[in-house]
């Protein structure tokens, strides 16, 4: 399958914007400023689309078990929670586990050895997600306290989020997840927009990035250097985190509709 097939069904949807003016919700990772991009990715796009959803889920399938080695495999196997982050986390994570749910399906009917039938007769792999609160620390949803008590020490966990930028959240989903005593197997990304970002950068052992934007695409700049304020470029309310500079610079030139 084509890495390229998640970014391509995307763009038709009109979830990229390579053309606009955007303030990010990651700070640069070396300055902490907050930056500006030409640039702007909604995966949350893809959310009420089920062939994307299903393409996302199978291109996943391919990275995680079939290029795996098979004490790789088996640990994925018995990953015990996927845990999605971001605003795409609640779909995105039960897509995920809904995946190792039909390859460990799979492998017992193309008669896997009998170990691996075992892995697969046997477990159950559960889906939460974790939001922001207002503290801009991750939790699990007050509203939905089952969570809390389904995580348990000792348990293994795959991480998934939309959007991978600078890899702060990520971090901060590992720190959650192991000081609630769970071990981190993985983190899943749908779309990375930095390809130098390694998975020891993030505090992971393993990092799977579904599909990978142009680069050459994307300008990004820390907010008092950005060409775009410079120049009056206007920004649209409401989307990507452009409110918070409004907010900050009511005179600001505002894109309408």
């Amino acid at each position: 399958m084509e890495e390229t097939m998640i970014l391509g069904m995307l763009e038709n949807i009109g979830a990229l914007d390579f053309n606009g003016h955007y303030r990010l919700a990651s700070p640069n990772p070396k300055t902490r400023q907050p930056v500006h991009s030409n640039a702007y990715i909604d995966v949350r796009a893809a959310l009420s689309d089920p062939a994307i959803m299903q393409e996302i889920g199978d291109e996943a399938m391919i990275q995680v078990f079939m290029t795996q080695e098979a004490s790789e495999k088996e640990a994925f196997a018995k990953t015990d929670i996927v845990v999605g982050f971001g605003n795409a986390g609640p779909i995105l994570s039960h897509v995920i586990a809904e995946s190792l749910r039909v390859v460990r399906c799979a492998a017992e009917i193309m008669g896997e050895d009998l170990q691996w039938q075992k892995v697969y007769a046997e477990h159950k792999t559960r889906n939460v997600w974790c939001v922001r609160g207002q503290d801009g620390k991750f939790g699990f949803p007050e509203k939905i306290p089952s969570f809390a008590r389904l995580v348990k020490p000792g348990m293994t966990a795959v991480i998934v989020d939309d959007l991978l930028t600078s890899g702060g959240c990520l971090r901060d989903a590992v720190e959650l997840l192991e000081s609630l005593g769970v071990t981190v197997l993985a983190a899943i990304i749908v779309v990375s927009r930095n390809s130098e970002l390694t998975a020891a950068d993030c505090n992971l052992p393993l990092l799977f990035k579904l599909s990978s934007v142009d680069e050459s695409l994307i300008k990004v700049w820390d907010e008092d250097k950005c060409p775009l304020c410079a120049s009056q470029e206007p920004m649209r309310p409401g989307i990507a985190h452009n409110d918070e500079f409004l907010d900050a610079n009511p005179n600001y030139p505002k894109l309408q509709d």
